[in-house]
Order: C-alpha cells, then structure tokens, then sequence
C-alpha cells in the first residue's frame, strides 16, 4: 500500500507541474496581449476622464458627438482585443492545436489597435497630452517600448499566412 501511495503522490505532482508548466507557458505568450489590452483600457479611460472635464463653450466635450464617437471606436477595438486574446487563451489551455497560428493573429490584430488607442487618446487630450500634467503623456512614451518587445508583425503575418495556405 505505502508503494502504490508513493506513485500515485508522485504522479498527482507530475500533473500539477505539468499544468503549471501549461499555464506559464501560457501567460507568457499571451500574457503581453492581456497587458496590451489592460493598457488600451487604462488610455481609454483617461480620455474619457480628459473629455469630462475639458470645456469648450462651456460645456464638456464629452458633450460632443464626434467626441463620443471617438471613444465609443476605442472602446469597440478594446473588446474586441480583449474578447481575442481571451480566444486565444482558451485555445492554449485546451491545447488546441491551432494555438500558434491563433495567437500570431491576435498579436497582429492587438499590437496596431494598441498604437491607434494611444494616439487617439492623445489627439483627445491635444496640445495638453504632451505635457507631464496629465498620465497620458507618460502612457504615450511607453508605447515604443511594447512594440519593440514585441515579435514582429512581419513574423506573426508569416506564421497567419502559412497556415491558411497549407
């Protein structure tokens, strides 16, 4: 009995470092995806944030509704990021075996919605987003860094476009 104890605690341990194995595996290919979208979020409500207190004529230009469709487009794009890489994730821990190619077109699909958040987050904010009085700026010069760390789009359309012509 001590026998069969012994293998069966060291086959519960194989399994749980092989899922554990599994699940950082996972967050770090799609863990960048779920910073990028947390990010476009936290821009996304800065501008918000931005456009309720900023008057012209009076009034908030929030107010205004090519404003409010600015922001009703980022945060669209930021669901649909988000909604992705969830996808994404799933695939992975069910061990789907589409993953790779998978989470190459969500990195094609995030990295670029991520540059037009932030860049519409900071025509939202004008003249006032590149100055250091507001977060948006110091978001604004974080960007070139996610896209440097980032795999090359180039890479991630060339894992996409093998994969549909096989």
């Amino acid at each position: 009995m001590p026998m069969s104890a012994s293998i069966k605690t060291r086959c519960s341990i194989k399994k749980a470092k092989a899922s554990t194995h599994s699940l950082l595996d996972c967050h770090r290919k799609s863990g960048r995806l779920h910073r990028r979208c947390g990010f476009s979020a936290g821009r996304l409500d800065e501008a918000v944030k931005y456009t309720k207190t900023r008057l012209a004529n009076g009034k908030p230009i929030s107010d205004m509704q090519g404003i409010r469709f600015e922001l009703a487009d980022l945060h669209a794009k930021i669901e649909a990021c988000r909604w992705l890489t969830y996808r994404t994730a799933m695939l992975h821990e069910v061990d789907d075996s589409s993953f790779q190619t998978e989470a190459a077109a969500c990195k094609l699909f995030v990295q670029p919605v991520v540059t037009d958040v932030i860049s519409t987050a900071l025509r939202l904010h004008g003249a006032y987003g590149y100055t250091t009085d507001f977060k948006i700026e110091r978001l604004y010069r974080a960007q070139p860094g996610n896209v440097v760390i980032s795999v090359s789009l180039e890479i991630n359309k060339a894992i996409v476009g093998a994969s549909l012509v096989k």
